[in-house]
């Protein structure tokens, strides 16, 4: 299953063992599930799965995070960090059609999560979720996790579970 999704390459001649394999950093499906988008350490990869294609390969340098933006062009990504371009700190949305780096966001620490729709992007940081108005990348609110944990600190996940319903809630409003 994993040869046909094209994580799995002819390795060179004389390369060593895991030569041609590239290790799949993130998996996301995007919002109807008909298209899955794969961050890999040389890359990312997108494929439509209705029926089942691949629709774009880049080898542009480790992604340690990619989602894509329903039947769109864009694709958002999160550098693996293993080089200055590739930052986890700095967000990415990319046009598949025009091969090109649309906007950037920079961020104090790592981006560990980000959702988008057509209408908003988050992006989770260690205490905190941004959220932007996707057609203007203009920060619409900035969510402080830790004051709403230390509100609710009752519960051993507080953290998580406010990062998830405030970026829903963000998400759902227009």
């Amino acid at each position: 299953m994993l040869r046909g999704l094209g994580l799995f390459e002819a390795p060179a001649a004389g390369a060593g063992p895991g030569a041609g394999h590239a290790d799949a950093l993130s998996l996301s499906f995007n919002q109807d599930g008909s298209r899955l988008a794969i961050g890999t350490r040389d890359g990312f990869r997108v494929y439509g799965l209705q029926p089942f294609a691949r629709h774009f390969v880049s080898r542009a340098g480790g992604q340690r995070l990619a989602e894509v933006m329903g039947w769109s062009n864009l694709v958002c990504l999160v550098g693996a960090g293993e080089a200055p371009a590739l930052s986890p700190r700095c967000l990415r949305l990319y046009d598949l059609h025009a091969r090109k780096v649309l906007t950037e966001v920079s961020f104090a620490a790592a981006v560990t999560r980000v959702v988008l729709n057509r209408s908003r992007l988050a992006a989770a940081c260690p205490g905190a979720v941004y959220v932007f108005d996707l057609s203007t990348m203009e920060c619409l609110r900035a969510l402080d996790l830790a004051a709403e944990a230390a509100a609710d600190a009752s519960t051993p996940d507080a953290g998580a579970t406010a990062a998830a319903a405030a970026a829903a809630a963000a998400l759902d409003r227009k």
